[in-house]
C-alpha cells in the first residue's frame, strides 16, 4: 500500500528538500522517469553524479518555449547519458508545467511530484510543496498509479510527436537556442520565441489537447463607469508577449470573425478591415474615417491608386505568443468604402501571412495592433486569447 509524506522546502521541521528526495528516486538504476517544465544548469548539477550512474536508465522530458529552460541545461542532460526529450506546446499560452520525478523496479517505486523544478532554487531554497510517494506494486491500485505516468509520457511522444520530440545532440540543443526555444545562461535578456522547432515538418504547430477558456466576463455599470475614468492610452514596455520592443497600443479588435481569418468560402476579402472596434484614445472613441490614415499609418510613405491610397509596412506577426517573423504588408485607405461596407475606410492585405491565418482555432481570438520601435519593424500585430 502506498505511502505518501509531504515534502515542505524549506519549511522545517516539516519538510525536507526536494533534491534530497529526487536523490532517493535516483537510487533505481532502471525505469527512472523525471519531467520539468523549467530546467538550469545549475538544477541539474545537483543530481548530475546521480543521474549519470543512471545513463540510458532514465528519461527526462524537459519543457521549452518558456523562457526559461537553457541550453546549458539541456546539454548537461546529455551529458549524463539519460534519453532527453523536449515538450514544446507550440505556443507560450499554454506551457507545458508538470514536474514528476519517479524511479521503478519490479517491485516497488518511489515518486515525487510537486511544484518544484529542477533549478537550483527550485530543488533546494523556493517554498516548494510536493509529495514523496513510496509505491508497493504487489498492490493493484499502486501498480495502476505508476502506469498512469509511464502511460502519459508515451502518450506524449507517440500522439504528439510534433510536441515531444527526443534531442539526440548538443546541436540539437543549439539548434533550439538558434530558434529561441531556449535561452542561453551567459546572455542576461530574454530571447524572442520563434516560430520553428526540430520538427521542421510541425513548424510550431500548437499541442492538440483540449483547452477550456475562462468564462467571459459581463460588463457592469460600475465597471463601465470606470473604464470612463481612464484618460491615457495604453502603454506597453515589451510587446507583444515574449517579442522584446516597446510602443503604443493602436488599436485592438476584441473578436476576429471568419471572415477576418479569410474562412468565408467564395468572398474571402484578403485584407482584415481596421473599424471602430470599440476603442477609445484619451477616452473617446476613435473616429476610424480618419484615425487609422491620418494618426496610426501616417508616418508612411503614401501613393494614389485609382480611387484609393495605399503604403506598405514592415509588420512584425505574433500568434498566440510566437512570433512567425516580419512580412511587408499592404495597408489601403479608401473613404467610399464606408458606405455599406461595414463602416471601414482602412484595411490590411493580409498577402504572405494568408496562410498562418486561416485557421478556425483562431476565431474569436483578439486582434492587437501596436507601434513597434525595434530596428525595422513598423508595427507588431498580435493575435491572442
Amino acid at each position: 500500500m502506498a505511502s505518501i509524506n509531504g515534502i515542505f522546502q524549506p519549511v522545517v521541521p516539516l519538510g525536507a528538500t526536494h533534491v534530497d528526495e529526487i536523490k532517493n528516486v535516483l537510487k533505481y538504476k532502471n525505469g527512472v522517469v523525471l519531467a520539468s517544465a523549467f530546467v538550469k544548469e545549475s538544477g541539474i548539477d545537483c543530481i548530475f553524479d546521480e543521474l549519470k550512474k543512471i545513463g540510458r536508465g532514465a528519461s527526462f522530458y524537459v519543457g521549452v518555449r518558456n523562457n526559461i529552460t537553457s541550453v546549458q541545461a539541456l546539454i548537461k542532460i546529455l551529458d549524463t547519458g539519460c534519453e532527453l526529450y523536449v515538450v514544446d506546446t507550440g505556443t507560450v499560452s499554454r506551457i507545458f508545467h508538470g514536474k514528476i520525478y519517479a524511479g521503478h523496479d519490479d517491485k516497488a517505486a518511489n515518486v515525487v511530484i510537486g511544484s518544484a523544478n529542477s533549478t537550483f532554487n527550485g530543488l533546494n531554497n523556493n517554498l516548494e510543496i510536493g509529495a514523496n510517494i513510496l509505491l508497493d506494486l504487489n498492490v493493484k491500485a499502486d501498480k495502476e498509479y505508476l502506469d498512469s505516468i509511464l502511460n502519459y509520457f508515451e502518450v506524449l511522444k507517440k500522439d504528439h510527436s510534433g510536441n515531444c520530440y527526443k534531442i539526440k545532440s548538443a546541436g540539437d540543443c543549439k539548434e533550439l537556442l538558434n530558434d529561441g526555444l531556449v535561452l542561453d545562461e551567459r546572455v542576461t535578456s530574454r530571447s524572442i520565441v520563434q516560430g520553428t522547432s526540430l520538427n521542421k515538418t510541425l513548424k510550431s504547430s500548437s499541442i492538440a489537447v483540449p483547452m477550456v477558456h475562462p468564462p467571459k466576463k459581463v460588463a457592469t455599470k460600475k465597471s463601465a463607469a470606470k473604464k470612463k475614468e481612464k484618460s491615457s492610452q495604453p502603454t506597453i514596455s515589451a510587446a507583444p508577449s515574449t517579442v522584446i520592443v516597446s510602443g503604443r497600443l493602436l488599436w485592438t479588435k476584441k473578436e476576429l470573425s471568419r471572415r477576418d481569418m479569410q474562412l468565408v468560402k467564395g468572398n474571402a476579402s484578403g485584407n482584415v478591415c481596421l473599424t471602430q472596434a470599440g476603442f477609445k484614445v484619451n477616452g473617446n472613441l476613435i473616429d476610424w474615417k480618419t484615425y487609422f490614415r491620418k494618426d496610426v499609418f501616417s508616418r508612411l510613405s503614401w501613393k494614389e491608386e485609382k480611387d484609393k491610397e495605399t503604403s506598405q509596412a514592415k509588420f512584425s506577426l505574433v500568434i498566440d505568443g510566437v512570433n512567425f517573423g516580419v512580412y511587408d504588408l499592404t495597408i489601403s485607405h479608401k473613404p467610399s468604402w464606408e458606405a455599406g461596407q461595414s463602416n471601414y475606410t482602412t484595411a490590411i492585405h493580409w498577402g504572405d501571412v494568408t496562410p498562418l491565418i486561416v485557421k478556425e482555432e483562431l476565431v474569436g481570438k483578439k486582434l492587437h495592433l501596436f507601434e513597434c520601435e525595434a530596428k525595422d519593424i513598423d508595427y507588431v500585430l498580435e493575435i491572442t486569447d
